[in-house]
């Protein structure tokens, strides 16, 4: 890993089993040779620690916020997060605000629906809104630790050319971004408004395929984009902060 994590903490939904998360946060472990904590909140699975494996943190709080203030406070870079995704309102809430509660630490998120994986592949979509790319760092960082094929996917509005000619800018940076770091990429282009349904479609087409997302509430991965491919993806979803440490950006940065 180009960004050292010393530590990785992951909480599980108290109506979660453990065992999947666990082989999950295991193999980041591995990959890094991290500390593995367990937060457990009011809203968590009880557990014991196991000796060697992992050690528990027991904190009064909510699952998100819980592990979002722990993660803060002891400058953890990368976290595991195994519950349901969580439902906005009318007056907002939803996974963009409980995602922006980490700052600049990365999730890796499994919903009810996904079983974990190793990436073989990993689906990075791209966007006409530049803040897109803030996604390239973590995502080169773990396609070297599982030596992933990165597919880069252009998605843009098909009534829209000039939000198409800077989807295609950016995805090309990003293909030419991860070349540079030696690592395994191809680049598709698509068309389509939907840009969840787009992202979510090419996921079921890759095996062993985790989505790396940026939080974002402007371009075509908007709020209620990110929303759903939270709810719908069968594939754990890589979460970048909405800003990358210094230094570890894409073209531009």
């Amino acid at each position: 890993m180009d960004e050292k994590n010393t530590s990785i903490l992951f909480t599980i939904d108290k109506n979660y089993q453990l065992e999947p998360a666990l082989t999950a946060v295991k193999s980041l472990a591995r990959k890094t040779h991290a500390k593995i904590t367990y937060v457990q909140t009011d809203e968590s699975l009880a557990v014991e620690g196991q000796s060697g494996v992992f050690e528990v943190l027991r904190i009064a709080s909510t699952l998100w916020k819980g592990l979002a203030k722990v993660a803060e406070e002891k400058g953890v870079k990368m976290v595991l997060i195994s519950a349901p995704y969580q439902k906005g309102g009318l007056l907002g809430g939803g996974m963009s605000a409980v995602v922006k509660s980490f700052d600049k630490c990365r999730i890796v998120y499994l919903n009810q629906n996904q079983n974990w994986v190793e990436p073989r592949n990993i689906l990075l979509p791209i966007d006409g809104n530049s803040e897109t790319r803030q996604k390239l760092f973590a995502t080169s960082d773990w396609a070297k630790s599982y030596f992933s094929l990165v597919t880069v996917l252009g998605v843009s509005n098909p009534k829209d050319k000039e939000d198409q000619k800077y989807s295609h800018m950016y995805a090309l940076q990003a293909k030419i971004y991860m070349e540079e770091r030696k690592i395994n990429v191809k680049l598709e282009e698509v068309q389509n408004k939907n840009f969840a349904e787009a992202v979510l479609a090419k996921s079921n087409d890759l095996p062993n395929c985790w989505i790396a997302a940026v939080s974002n509430s402007d371009g075509a991965f908007k709020t209620s984009a990110f929303q759903a491919v939270c709810e719908q993806a069968k594939v754990p979803i890589l979460i970048s902060p909405y800003q990358e440490v210094v230094g570890t950006g894409s073209v531009g940065y």
